[in-house]
């Protein structure tokens, strides 16, 4: 006695899939959602790189600033201790120290605001990379979405 199977005619009936052709789509979609992650990554880290560079460029420019600041403090020193103190001096009739010290005191406001907008310049928040952050929310939103 033998026991009759009965034969799939696979395919025959429309919208019909056999198991190979269902475990066929389910790796074909595993490979591109593989393939689509890859490509998110990359581009996220492209960003970021792109984001942390520009945030350098900006510490670059914070530390001409505090030089350029420097400097300014430095001149402003020579000066305090050199011509204009004398001029106004001799200009306004008052002692010398009197000059040495208005004169001082205004070189050394304008290179203190230098300073300070060089410092800003070199602030934590510039070095964050805000851009990549919100994209990295959205594409966390947006496969939270596609998720059942």
């Amino acid at each position: 006695m033998s026991i009759q199977t009965p034969d799939r005619n696979v395919g025959s009936a429309p919208g019909v899939t056999s198991d190979n052709e269902d475990l066929h789509n389910v790796g074909s979609l595993l490979s591109q959602l593989g393939h689509d992650v890859g490509s998110l990554v990359s581009t996220e880290v492209s960003l970021a790189k792109a984001e942390i560079s520009e945030s350098l460029d900006d510490v670059k420019k914070g530390a001409i600033s505090l030089v350029s600041a420097a400097v300014v403090l430095f001149a402003g020193l020579i000066i305090l201790l050199n011509g204009l103190a004398r001029t106004l001096a001799a200009v306004a009739d008052m002692q010398a120290w009197v000059s040495f010290l208005i004169v001082g005191g205004l070189v050394s406001i304008i290179g203190g605001v230098l300073l300070a907008n060089g410092k800003s310049k070199l602030s934590t928040d510039n070095l964050s990379i805000k851009r990549t952050e919100a994209s990295l929310r959205k594409d966390q939103q947006v496969a939270k979405e596609q998720l059942p």
